[in-house]
């Protein structure tokens, strides 16, 4: 089942957290939408799973997938606070490990 998994930097505020899990979604389905991955994840599943983690475990999860966008809020000088990945069956085994944001 194709899910896309979005990683949110654990030092973000609640308020700003949930903004750029949101807009974090919205970007990389826009960017990826004449994928053939995205149109089925947009069909069959729309599955998410979004995560809460350091800036290493962000930089290495970078490292070892493909197909993202990395966001940014304007209001924070442009900081980074999250990347999403383009929907997939499969994930590295490190996302496997990593913490539900909650």
């Amino acid at each position: 089942m194709k899910r896309m998994y979005i990683l949110i930097l654990d030092d973000l505020s609640v308020g700003h957290a949930i903004n750029t899990a949101c807009h974090a979604a919205v970007a990389c389905t826009l960017k990826y939408q004449d994928s053939p991955e995205v149109e089925e994840w947009l069909d069959t599943s729309f599955r998410k799973v979004t995560c809460k983690v350091s800036r290493a475990i962000f930089d290495r999860a970078i490292l070892k997938e493909s197909d993202y966008v990395i966001m940014t809020e304007l209001n924070l000088d442009n900081r980074v606070t999250a990347v999403a990945f383009k929907p997939r069956d499969e994930y590295h085994k490190m996302f496997k490990f990593l913490t539900l944001y909650k």
